[in-house]
């Protein structure tokens, strides 16, 4: 009898352990997406998502997105915000400062700043979200892919190494270019270039006599590169000589979210001859 009350109690600590072992894993019903990069790696790489309450102005991507309610213009309006009782809000740390992200505090929701300054961060936010999210298979595929672009650029050097200045024009004159240790540096430098530029972790105004001491082998830019081609200064460049200036759709250009291996793809044919300027 002993012997069988041992063995039962044994079974008895064993069950328990196996199915109240471990905290089942936070559940999120209500989201909110703060920036269209969140919310492209939420809405367009995950499936089965909790429900997306709020968004930025901006966001646009996935279509399914626009019919959300905008609680992000310039700020985010905070009154919305609470009326709408999130559990989980997510945003980048450098389109906002701590005195934008301290009342969410009060909110009660959960915190998670989706900021990356490298590919590899990138790539760690996926997989966090996707445990989160319990989508961790959809997501390993959307990291595979960006994966296989950094292998495939690894395994197909380019030299000499081109340089590359990557900016954002502006019809006035007031161009911008991303910094050497920014996201957009990572990913050009991953797929095979160099970037040139100020030393900063995002996108700075564009000083002129800079742009032409480093004299870059290819300009990129987010947009129409007309602004950059146009402007006078820029006339003694050989990316401008070599029509070698080339840009990419705006959003994807711009936004660390779901579309980057297109971002990716596009640096690499640009960088690697295979795009071609029709004259």
């Amino acid at each position: 009898m002993l012997a069988l009350l041992s063995l039962l109690a044994g079974c008895s600590k064993q069950e328990k352990e196996l199915v109240g072992g471990k905290d089942r894993p936070k559940e999120y019903f209500r989201m909110i997406c703060m920036n269209p990069g969140a919310t492209e790696i939420i809405a367009g790489t995950f499936q089965m998502v909790p429900a997306i309450v709020g968004r930025s102005k901006s966001d646009n991507y996935p279509s399914k997105v626009e019919t959300k309610p905008v609680v992000v213009d310039v700020k985010p309006d905070y009154e919305k915000i609470v009326k709408l009782k999130p559990d989980l809000i997510v945003y980048d740390s450098s389109l906002f400062s701590e005195s934008d992200v301290e009342p969410l505090k009060k909110t009660n929701a959960e915190l998670y700043d989706i900021h990356s300054d490298t590919l590899a961060q990138l790539k760690l936010h996926i997989r966090e979200l996707s445990s989160m999210m319990h989508n961790e298979t959809v997501a390993s595929k959307s990291i595979d892919e960006i994966e296989d672009e950094e292998m495939n650029a690894s395994a197909n050097p380019l030299s000499p190494t081109p340089t590359v200045a990557y900016m954002i024009p502006d019809t006035n004159g007031m161009h911008m270019i991303a910094g050497t240790s920014s996201f957009w540096a990572d990913a050009v430098n991953k797929m095979g270039g160099k970037l040139v530029g100020p030393s900063a972790n995002k996108f700075v105004t564009l000083n002129a006599e800079s742009l032409i001491k480093d004299d870059p082998d290819y300009i990129i830019t987010a947009g129409s590169p007309d602004p950059i081609v146009k402007d006078s200064r820029f006339a003694v460049l050989k990316a401008v000589k070599n029509q070698h200036v080339y840009g990419i759709n705006d959003e994807i250009a711009l936004r660390v979210g779901a579309r980057v291996v297109y971002l990716l793809q596009s640096v690499r044919k640009i960088i690697s001859g295979q795009v071609v300027v029709k004259k």
